[in-house]
């Protein structure tokens, strides 16, 4: 299993609405091939997190940051 791990900065105010738009991408994400997890570690104080996708192969996890999501498959 391979992870990749994304940094996010956002204004403190606006935490509940990164956690939407994050949870949001696990459904996208499912149609990528190898994609196992996804979490996301926030710092309301800080504005700061980030969100680590799981992949089952070095390789799907390299394909998913150059190929858009495809839904419908």
């Amino acid at each position: 299993m391979y992870a990749r791990v994304t940094n996010i900065r956002f204004p403190p105010d606006m935490k509940a609405e990164v956690s939407r738009v994050v949870q949001g991408l696990a459904p996208i994400l499912r149609w990528q091939r190898g994609f196992e997890s996804l979490q996301v570690l926030t710092d309301p104080s800080t504005g700061g997190g980030i969100i680590v996708t799981m992949w089952e192969t070095e390789a799907d996890a390299e394909t998913s940051e150059e190929t858009p999501p495809i839904s419908g498959r």
